[in-house]
């Protein structure tokens, strides 16, 4: 399922690495760490669900760095250090 470059393997392989940090966080942690990185939690959420919510945020804002850090290099004419596309 998906593509398995080095660069989606990578945030694969951490995305994992976080699910087993963040299961052991209890639900207050999560909610505060949720909240302070989207700004809300939804009610009535279960530990799983915090911890699958937690990932997904983190996920995304690597992802969104990784872009950020991209645009940059190909403004400045460069890029290297960075894995392709």
């Amino acid at each position: 399922r998906g593509c398995w470059c080095s660069e989606c393997t990578a945030m694969s392989a951490q995305r994992c690495t976080d699910f087993a940090e963040l299961t052991r966080w209890t639900e207050a942690e999560l909610c505060n760490e949720i909240n302070e990185r989207h700004g809300m939690v939804r009610v009535n959420q279960t530990h799983g669900m915090l911890v699958n919510c937690l990932c997904n945020i983190r996920h995304a804002q690597r992802a969104s760095e990784l872009r950020r850090q991209r645009a940059v290099a190909s403004a400045q004419g460069g890029g290297e250090g960075l894995p392709p596309r």
